[in-house]
């Protein structure tokens, strides 16, 4: 699967580019090449670890892909073992802070654009994401502790 993107820099310039993904074998293989500027080909066991990798890969050089997977709000969830079907999930909001649950989240494709200011690098996509992984963590367990203390009262049998 191929996509004609845009990749850009911090002062503004741009650039396009051809963002690329496909299986070869049992690896992905993810490429990007910007007109007049580097190709970069990156494989991995995973659509999401090739695009990752690629997208690392450009940060060297000083580039960043305006696409929903380089969203610091966004992260995969059940990756898919097509690219065309990988999608990435908006698991907060940059504006208030706010966590959002797996059933209150937006879904958008790995490689629909996305606003420039949405973007940041990888680790900085992945260190937001951790941080809301702990707080799912911590919901659900709170959650099953409440659920485990209400099946308790709920069957014990009092004391006489």
């Amino acid at each position: 699967m191929a996509r004609r993107a845009t990749a850009f820099r911090g002062d503004g310039s741009e650039c396009p580019v051809t963002v690329e993904i496909a299986c070869a074998g049992e690896v992905y293989q993810a490429g990007a090449a910007l007109d007049g500027g580097p190709h970069i080909v990156r494989q991995e066991r995973s659509v999401w670890g090739a695009f990752k990798a690629v997208r690392v890969e450009l940060e060297h050089h000083g580039w960043f892909l305006a696409l929903a997977g380089a969203r610091l709000d966004c992260f995969p969830v059940g990756i898919e073992r097509s690219p065309g079907m990988t999608a990435v999930m908006r698991f907060m909001s940059l504006e208030t802070g706010e966590w959002y649950g797996i059933h209150g989240a937006e879904w958008f494709g790995l490689f629909e654009e996305a606003p420039r200011d949405l973007i940041g690098t990888a680790a900085e996509q992945e260190s937001k994401y951790q941080r809301w992984d702990e707080w799912c963590t911590d919901v659900l367990r709170r959650a099953a502790l409440e659920r485990r203390r209400q099946w308790l009262e709920k069957h014990s049998r009092p004391q006489k």
